[in-house]
């Protein structure tokens, strides 16, 4: 486990657990991600952000479909979930029903070791690193996608305003940086909030 600076009881509790707890020093999720996959030991590596939960089967189930579809990194299927609070549920609402929902991403993902230390992460982006990595894939010709068998429920941390402002602002920085790197591809991406925003609109 690699943990991102906690102040609760996250390390004593994955230690307790038998975990090897591993520190990102500060540096962000994206060196996180390659913080784990360096100190990974298998021939694939499966990647999940702290409010994923799995079922019992669910990274089995994964990883079957992984190497019977020939895919090079395979995402489950994302089921988001918050508190009763609006703004929570609105950022649930959005994730479940928009466009993105179909975008592979890293937070619950399998994905061949070598590769994924081959084609690495930008530690450069502290949001977005997911969009701009699969754009990277996709370039290269690899095959990614998401599951439509396995299902993890994807949950949020809270559901006020200043936790759904902190998610706009880091996805609007990740947007900027993608632009910059990326020119008119990730313009286009710099609609989102918008899509959001009216999506989420009563």
């Amino acid at each position: 486990m690699v943990d991102g600076c906690s102040t609760d009881r996250t390390v004593d509790l994955a230690l307790a657990a038998g975990a090897r707890v591993l520190s990102d020093e500060g540096r962000g999720l994206p060196w996180a991600r390659t913080l784990g996959v360096q100190s990974s030991s298998t021939r694939w590596v499966l990647l999940v952000d702290a409010d994923v939960v799995f079922g019992p089967t669910g990274a089995a189930d994964l990883l079957t479909e992984l190497v019977e579809g020939g895919y090079d990194a395979l995402q489950a299927g994302l089921e988001s979930v918050a508190g009763p609070g609006y703004w929570g549920q609105a950022l649930a609402h959005h994730h479940r029903t928009g466009r993105s929902r179909n975008w592979f991403g890293l937070v619950a993902t399998v994905v061949d070791r070598d590769l994924m230390l081959g084609v690495g992460f930008d530690d450069s982006f502290k949001s977005g690193e997911d969009i701009e990595l699969r754009w990277r894939m996709r370039e290269s010709g690899l095959r990614t996608a998401v599951s439509r068998r396995v299902v993890v429920e994807h949950r949020f941390a809270a559901d006020d305003f200043d936790f759904a402002l902190d998610q706009f602002l880091m996805d609007g920085t990740g947007l900027g940086r993608m632009v910059r790197k990326h020119g008119w591809r990730g313009a286009r991406l710099a609609l989102l909030p918008f899509a959001a925003a009216v999506r989420a609109a009563p």
